[in-house]
């Protein structure tokens, strides 16, 4: 039959009711065959359904051994020319397909492979990895597997780390894997500087532990879980995925248009002053970022940043306030004594007082803000002294009654405790008479714990 007759619904349709006649197995071949020599641009998209559900019903009258093993040229001709959806309409049937692994992975391995070299297209990948999954025995599908494996793309490695993922589900996973395996956890390094793909590799590991006992089992066993764990450490300890410092060699004026929001957040929208605020916490998280920010654009410069800094935090809707105060709490987490005390001594003298009275306030997720800024500040020794100089603010931190919700107190009690852990490590820092007041407030008298009446 000429290609040119098959373009439309009704020519598909004509083929099912040519097989619906006789029903046989040499029917069902031949009108596979005349599929195959269609011009695949020649069919008129309309028309796709109506040859997948033709497909489907030739393919339920074939037996897999007759399909894979007497016919597999048929594959082997059309597979590496046929459009993906072909190609993922095809894996589907066979998949389903009694017996279809095991011909494959034993007798059938060129078309397992012939499928292997269509895996990389987003509508066909899926398909083609459950049709691969049972076959993973075979060395020489794994082995075209780890060839693609080679490339740089990464979206590329992430099809064939399907086959990984689906042999997990089905509980097939082989030694021949084991390559495969080790590739993936590579992807959790953190010297891999591509965060998307290890956000997507931790994501494919933690479906794969949550498919069987056995499958986590075996991630254990290569140490994934202590892979994954050291990443979160990592990104716990750098929030901006170490992206945005070394933006500062890269793009010269990025820090410049930074600062110059910053300075100019009363311009911006709710949105892009957060960001500004957030950008410049993560381009000086750590002291040594904060060092050469101070060497490459000058004391004065950053004097500007930091009293912007305060300036958003008291000033604004309350919920942006807070977001800024969040940011403030990135950018003070990591620094030496001496260099922090400097940075938040410019943010402006009113600044702790504002504070202070800031956390009094009825606004709990904004005093909770407040509440762990104080914590990050305080292993700050210098700092701590500023604010123990502060009129009134032993008085509120001493006083059990100013935080009556629980979290808020608990919060509360964190900020005491890191102020004795900064007495611990210098026994000069603080009055002896001080550090018992705040021992105290940490296990106060059973007559000053407020009860709590339920109402059933």
């Amino acid at each position: 039959m000429e290609s040119e007759s098959l373009v439309g619904s009704e020519a598909f349709l004509e083929l099912r009711k040519k097989f619906a006649a006789s029903k046989n197995q040499e029917t069902a071949l031949e009108i596979l065959e005349q599929l195959v020599s269609i011009e695949h641009d020649s069919v008129n998209e309309d028309a796709w359904l109506d040859c997948k559900d033709l497909l489907r019903i030739l393919f339920d009258a074939l037996p897999a051994a007759f399909l894979l093993e007497k016919n597999q040229l048929l594959f082997l001709q059309v597979l590496p020319k046929a459009p993906a959806n072909v190609v993922s309409a095809l894996a589907d049937l066979i998949s389903v397909k009694q017996d279809a692994g095991r011909i494959l992975t034993h007798s059938s391995s060129a078309v397992a492979i012939a499928f292997a070299r269509r895996i990389n297209h987003s509508e066909t990948y899926e398909a083609v990895s459950r049709l691969l999954a049972p076959t993973v025995s075979n060395q020489l599908v794994v082995d075209e597997l780890l060839d693609q494996l080679k490339t740089a793309d990464s979206e590329h490695k992430f099809k064939i780390y399907e086959v990984l993922s689906e042999s997990f589900r089905v509980g097939t996973f082989h030694p021949n894997l084991e390559p495969i395996l080790a590739s993936i956890v590579k992807e959790l390094d953190k010297s891999n500087r591509d965060v998307l793909t290890q956000i997507t590799a931790v994501e494919l590991l933690g479906h794969a532990a949550l498919t069987s006992q056995n499958s986590a089992r075996i991630l254990e066993e290569h140490g994934i879980p202590d892979k994954i764990y050291a990443l979160m450490m990592f990104a716990k300890e750098a929030p901006d995925a170490t992206y945005v410092y070394p933006a500062m060699d890269k793009f010269p004026d990025f820090p410049g248009h930074i600062i110059d929001s910053v300075k100019h957040f009363d311009l911006l929208d709710a949105s892009s002053r957060e960001l500004a605020f957030e950008s410049f916490a993560n381009l000086a998280y750590t002291e040594e970022r904060k060092e050469h920010l101070v060497k490459t654009l000058g004391a004065e410069t950053i004097k500007t940043v930091l009293e912007a800094y305060g300036a958003a935090i008291n000033s604004g809707p309350l919920e942006l306030r807070q977001k800024n105060i969040e940011a403030a709490t990135v950018l003070f987490e990591n620094g030496s004594d001496v260099l922090c005390a400097s940075w938040f001594s410019a943010i402006g003298d009113p600044f702790p007082h504002l504070m202070i009275s800031a956390v009094k306030k009825p606004f709990s997720e904004f005093r909770m803000a407040i509440l762990k800024f104080l914590i990050t500040l305080f292993q700050y020794p210098t700092i701590i002294l500023m604010f123990i100089r502060l009129e009134g603010f032993t008085d509120w931190l001493l006083n059990l009654s100013t935080e009556t919700e629980f979290q808020l107190a608990c919060t509360k009690k964190d900020v005491v405790r890191a102020i004795l852990k900064a007495a611990e490590k210098d026994s000069n820092l603080l009055e002896g008479h001080l550090v018992q007041k705040l021992e105290s407030y940490l296990s106060p008298p059973s007559s000053s714990v407020p009860t709590v009446e339920l109402a059933l």
